[in-house]
């Protein structure tokens, strides 16, 4: 019984697997995390240029009357 444990702890295979596992965890992790600083970070220059946009259409819409 003490070999097979000794065996089953000393054992390698499928360790790369797992080294996979995290590495894609890891990659996975750093995408949403960029991806929210991106988002976090445009929101504001989305707001400006919609009040741009705004203001523009009702100056073209003054112009037309």
């Amino acid at each position: 019984m003490r070999g097979r444990i000794n065996s089953f702890l000393t054992a390698d295979q499928g360790a790369i697997t797992v080294d996979w596992v995290v590495l894609c965890a890891l990659c996975a992790g750093l995408a949403i995390s960029a991806a929210r600083a991106v988002q976090e970070s445009s929101e504001p220059l989305g707001a400006q240029i919609r009040t741009a946009v705004d203001v523009s259409a009702d100056d073209h819409d003054a112009v037309e009357e």
